[in-house]
């Protein structure tokens, strides 16, 4: 299934991300999936150097390259397991909450006021995610960003989680590696 999943997202470029095509390659004792090997550092030793504008910068084109990769994967028939068009949040309300909170060290206050605005958004239309956003899963070389590791590509269905999941990573490695990356953002730091 990732190998299917690659080989359809490797045939468009998707602004500056990329991937890889992948075969199986197998043998009486194993079978495994193979593809070119791609040279460079991961994005976490990239943004760690990079300056508050070329971090700006590298963080839209993930993203818009992202939502790319998503719509060639919603658009192509038969890749993806078929999935309800819509997510309700209501539904999932409470581990976002939780999550959100934690890593942006709410008060009560604070909380209540996400919960209700995540219980007020409703249904969601449903869009294929990677679901190991990480930067760590993002490799630069040859002037690309490769995209790595397809294996639970489209599973998860909640619009913006990857995008979520690569922004807050980022600024977590450039917020001293600590989860404090949200408050980091609102701050009036310049960074």
């Amino acid at each position: 299934r990732s190998i299917a999943i690659r080989n359809c997202l490797a045939r468009d470029q998707h602004g500056a991300l990329s991937v890889s095509p992948a075969a199986l390659a197998s043998s009486d004792r194993m079978t495994m999936q193979v593809s070119r090997f791609l040279a460079g550092p991961n994005l976490v030793e990239v943004v760690l150097r990079q300056t508050s504008a070329e971090y700006l910068e590298l963080l839209r084109t993930v993203l818009r390259g992202n939502a790319k990769l998503s719509r060639v994967a919603m658009n192509e028939p038969g890749l993806l397991a078929h999935r309800p068009p819509t997510l309700s949040l209501g539904m999932v309300a409470s581990a976002v909450v939780d999550a959100a909170a934690h890593l942006a060290s709410l008060d009560a206050t604070q909380r209540s006021a996400l919960t209700a605005t995540v219980l007020a958004t409703g249904d969601l239309p449903s869009r294929p995610q990677h679901g190991d956003f990480w930067p760590a899963n993002l490799l630069s070389g040859g002037g690309r960003i490769w995209v790595l590791d397809f294996d639970s590509y489209g599973e998860i269905r909640v619009p913006l989680l990857d995008d979520i999941t690569f922004t807050l990573g980022t600024l977590g490695w450039r917020a001293e590696n600590l989860p404090r990356g949200v408050e980091h953002l609102g701050s009036q730091h310049s960074e």
